[in-house]
């Protein structure tokens, strides 16, 4: 519940034009990791297996908002569970 409260505040934060960015580096591929292993047990529970495969030349490092992109990422991986459910 909580989470979609914070959901909900961050979109009316975007639509108002007054969001606010913490850019600073971050590794692409462990965020990657770290969405799927917090969904993995879920999806096994589920009977799926859910794996990430990283491109070879993805870079080691990115500047930007890592916990804006493990948002959007989380909310991927779950309607993909979800969808591969039904």
């Amino acid at each position: 519940m909580l989470a979609l409260i914070n959901d909900v505040l961050d979109l009316s934060q975007i639509e108002a034009g007054t969001i606010v960015l913490h850019v600073a580096p971050f590794s692409p591929g462990r965020l990657v990791e770290d969405v799927v292993d917090m969904f993995g047990p879920e999806a096994q529970a589920k009977s799926l297996r859910l794996e990430a495969v990283l491109a070879p030349d993805l870079p080691s490092r990115f500047a930007g908002d890592q916990a804006r992109l493990r948002q959007v990422l989380g909310e991927m991986v779950y309607n993909l569970c979800e969808n591969a459910v039904k």
